[in-house]
């Protein structure tokens, strides 16, 4: 039995991998990536300001800049 090397793990990894596991690999990143925009749209579409939770940080907004756009903060 040999010690573990570099050139073992990246012979093992990456050449002996079945074809298919190429495309599920970076399928899997895309749907990670597109579920996290998901859930990041979710939760600033519910900070809109229609809930009584951030009427405070509104006026808040509003106070330090009157022209400012509420919805970029």
């Amino acid at each position: 039995m040999g010690t573990f090397t570099i050139s073992y793990f990246l012979r093992k990894f990456f050449i002996e991998r079945p074809k298919w596991h190429y495309p599920v690999f970076f399928g899997a990143c895309y749907i990670g990536y597109r579920y996290a925009i998901f859930k990041r749209h979710h939760h600033l579409a519910s900070m809109k300001g229609h809930s009584r939770m951030y009427k405070s940080r509104r006026e808040e907004i509003l106070r330090w800049d009157p022209h400012a756009d509420i919805w970029k903060y």
